[in-house]
């Protein structure tokens, strides 16, 4: 049989674990934030389309159909030189644990995993300013309004972490 003290710091341990978890739990409740990238990624349920798609659907319908051509051309666009990002940062993954680095290539698939990506911004800011510019005001307002409405909880933050 145990003793007295030997029960209590059992007891008294079990208890502060007990407290411990709880409060693990509770916060992670109330501390919970949506995960981002949604779900499928940036390109899935949730995402980026899905912010242009809700947009769309506030303009009226009268602005809708060239609205949505318009959109649906920047992101097949956006799609196909993300695809280009993606193999070229396989490479760089096979230049990074290759037995020999080599320098230069690292270098060249750096330089043009930037391009690609800039080439991506500039396709999503051509077509924010393709947007803006063809419709009336009321309903470039109603547009960007639905739009920033549903960004992602780091979008626009100066410190991400």
């Amino acid at each position: 049989m145990m003793s007295k003290n030997k029960l209590q710091v059992v007891l008294t341990v079990s208890l502060l674990l007990n407290a411990f978890l709880l409060g693990v739990m509770v916060s992670g409740h109330f501390m919970h934030k949506p995960p981002f990238p949604p779900p499928g990624g940036p390109g899935g349920p949730g995402g980026p389309e899905m912010m242009f798609e809700k947009a769309v659907e506030a303009v009226d319908a009268a602005y809708r159909e060239d609205v949505a051509k318009t959109v649906t051309e920047k992101f097949t666009l956006a799609k196909e030189r993300r695809e280009d990002m993606r193999t070229t940062f396989e490479q760089i993954e096979a230049v990074l644990s290759a037995e020999t680095f080599d320098r230069d290539v690292f270098l060249a698939l750096e330089e043009e995993i930037h391009a690609q990506d800039e080439a991506i911004k500039n396709s999503i800011s051509s077509m924010m300013m393709s947007i803006a510019s063809s419709l009336p005001d009321d309903q470039r307002v109603k547009f960007f309004n639905e739009f920033f409405k549903n960004k992602p909880p780091h979008f626009g933050k100066k410190d991400r972490q």
